[in-house]
């Protein structure tokens, strides 16, 4: 994806003016979003507050 980036950043003039360059947008925003989707994140973290036992904080993951 990063090739990817670089190629499309050193063409921004041409892609920009462009008569697809809507239609090219949407595929790119798309086809992004669904790699993000497609990467196995950690489950996000949510503060549960101190912990008395050794006084760090505690954390807890949801998916």
């Amino acid at each position: 994806m990063a090739e990817a980036a670089r190629w499309l950043a050193a063409r921004e003039t041409t892609l920009a003016t462009h008569p697809a360059a809507d239609e090219m947008h949407d595929e790119i925003t798309h086809i992004a979003a669904r790699v993000r989707t497609a990467i196995d994140r950690p489950p996000e973290r949510r503060y549960l507050g101190a912990w008395d036992g050794d006084g760090a904080d505690e954390f807890a993951g949801f998916p």
